[in-house]
């Protein structure tokens, strides 16, 4: 996806400039029944046990009706120590989560994560990903989809195992 942008050039004259974004779809079916997924997978204190490269979590805010909690994590992913204020923008669950996650301007990633009942003993796990900011065009497609079918591979070996 591209995305057109205005900004203001010098003596204020616009100028017309194209951003980039990368956007990827990934699933995984969970031998769990949706609403012990949606437990394993929410829960803060489990996010070590099964989230590769986390090096911290914290909360920041709890959040208000307008706005859900708001989290600062750090982890190392593809090679790169990445340090994210990560907002909760929809708690929909038990059908999903919508949120933001902010590196400081360079990259944003905009994540909706959906819990699907297969049957009642099974849950498809969905991750769609868009990734837009100034770094984009140094990051590489399948890269992003293969690292982020990596962590829903560990997070069903993790879930699976309880």
């Amino acid at each position: 996806c591209e995305v057109a942008r205005e900004q203001a050039h010098g003596g204020g004259e616009l100028v017309g400039e194209l951003m980039r974004c990368i956007e990827t779809r990934n699933e995984i079916a969970v031998a769990l029944p949706r609403d012990k997924v949606i437990e394993l997978y929410t829960c803060t204190d489990l996010l070590p046990s099964w989230s590769p490269g986390l090096i911290s979590v914290e909360l920041l805010s709890e959040g208000s009706s307008a706005n859900g909690p708001i989290f600062k994590q750090r982890y190392v992913a593809m090679g790169r120590e990445i340090e994210e204020i990560v907002t909760v923008l929809e708690d929909d669950l038990p059908n999903g989560l919508h949120f933001l996650a902010e590196n400081g301007g360079t990259l944003t990633r905009e994540s909706r994560t959906t819990f699907e009942d297969i049957d009642e003993a099974t849950t498809r796990l969905v991750v769609e990903n868009r990734f837009s900011g100034e770094h984009v065009p140094h990051l590489v497609h399948q890269d992003l989809h293969d690292y982020t079918q990596h962590f829903l591979k560990t997070f069903k070996t993790f879930a699976e195992s309880r």
